[in-house]
């Protein structure tokens, strides 16, 4: 959603877990959540029930926007991006006469620059704790190469 502030869930599909099956021999179980993991038996249990054995887990377990501890947080135009609903109430806002602030420098943060200096608001700003964005996530090296080859204006990265 973030690249391009994408409203449309049609759009975000990635594809149907018949097509995860057929086309590279994954299982996907949508809907359901993990309730227990046995490290030693080296399996998931499912809230349907089931039983999944692995030899290797992996943790992907998303993320959640953060709601900074200020004042204000929760004040009308403060807003975070999770889901579809999020975009569209950033896009309906979003106009020529707009002030953009996007607090956070990682990813999710760079990407909706991009998308947002896409709008052509009045003004975009990014605001971040580290020195060079995404320094956090991959160190400052690589995030300062990545600035280097990064479409938005330095401008914004300064």
């Amino acid at each position: 959603m973030s690249k391009g502030l994408v409203d449309d869930a049609g759009k975000l599909a990635w594809r149907s877990a018949q097509q995860l099956k057929d086309d590279f021999g994954v299982d996907f179980h949508p809907g359901v959540t993990v309730t227990k993991v046995d490290s030693d038996g080296k399996s998931v249990t499912t809230s349907d029930g089931k039983t999944v054995s692995y030899d290797h887990l992996v943790l992907a377990t998303g993320g959640k926007p953060k709601k900074i501890p200020i004042d204000g947080k929760d004040l009308e135009g403060v807003l975070t991006l999770r889901h579809v609903g999020d975009t569209k109430t950033i896009n309906s806002l979003v106009s020529k006469d707009s002030d953009i602030v996007i607090i956070g420098t990682s990813f999710i943060g760079m990407e909706v620059a991009g998308a947002m200096i896409k709008k052509e608001p009045k003004s975009v700003t990014l605001v971040g704790v580290d020195e060079i964005p995404f320094e956090a996530i991959v160190g400052k090296e690589i995030g300062t190469a990545i600035m280097e080859v990064n479409t938005l204006p330095q401008s914004l990265c300064d």
